[in-house]
């Protein structure tokens, strides 16, 4: 309906207005936006009652008939709460276990690999990031 639509529109402004106030101009740099709403959620996801953590679990869709990691196209693999579990933890995992397809090793690898270093770079400074991240956040 139009007032759903409005509503929708009036919050994508605001939202918009109030990252504005930090990062002056970013809505006009905006090139595609969509605001979902636990309405969204429902009608689109199927997620029980709007809900953020993936589908309604029943016995339906968990353990075994839960959607699976490894899709039926080549190459292209799954994660979130639909996956192997709801929450911050069962999502944390399917992302990890679909990495792990994809790079066909197991998920243990990924957590072991030698070399693995966290490196953080101020987000503000491109100037200060190595050489090898400027390129990609120069759009190049």
């Amino acid at each position: 309906p139009q007032d759903y639509a409005d509503l929708k529109e009036h919050l994508s402004q605001r939202i918009l207005a109030e990252i504005d106030r930090f990062v002056p101009g970013f809505s006009e740099r905006v090139v595609f936006r969509v605001l979902g709403t636990p309405l969204s959620n429902r009608d689109f996801l199927q997620a029980s009652e709007g809900g953020i953590y993936g589908t309604e679990k029943t016995l339906r869709n968990i353990g075994p008939f839960s959607l699976p990691v490894r899709s039926p196209l080549p190459g292209l693999f799954q994660c979130g709460a639909s996956t192997i579990a709801p929450g911050i933890n069962g999502v944390s995992r399917s992302g990890l276990a679909a990495a792990a397809a994809a790079l066909d090793c197991r998920p243990e690898d990924l957590l072991t690999a030698t070399g693995q270093a966290l490196r953080i770079h101020p987000a503000e400074d491109p100037g200060a990031w190595p050489q090898e991240l400027r390129p990609a956040a120069a759009g190049g």
